[in-house]
């Protein structure tokens, strides 16, 4: 495996704007991937079953509280 290293890390700087554009994309979606789970960790509190989280009322169309 480290037989290739060097062979892999002068393809990678052959073609620059290439490399930027797969290393940025990477970054943008691991940074988008960190948000959801912030989010998804804000909305749903640990130990609860409960995917609403906050124990926000449940309303129909009307306005009406279900539960």
């Amino acid at each position: 495996m480290l037989r290739f290293l060097p062979l892999v890390l002068k393809n990678c700087w052959r073609n620059r704007r290439r490399t930027f554009l797969t290393i940025a994309s990477i970054s943008v979606s691991m940074c988008l991937l960190g948000v959801m789970i912030a989010m998804y960790h804000d909305r749903v509190p640990s130990g609860s079953g409960s995917v609403c989280g906050r124990d926000a009322p449940i309303r129909d169309r009307s306005g009406a509280v279900l539960k």
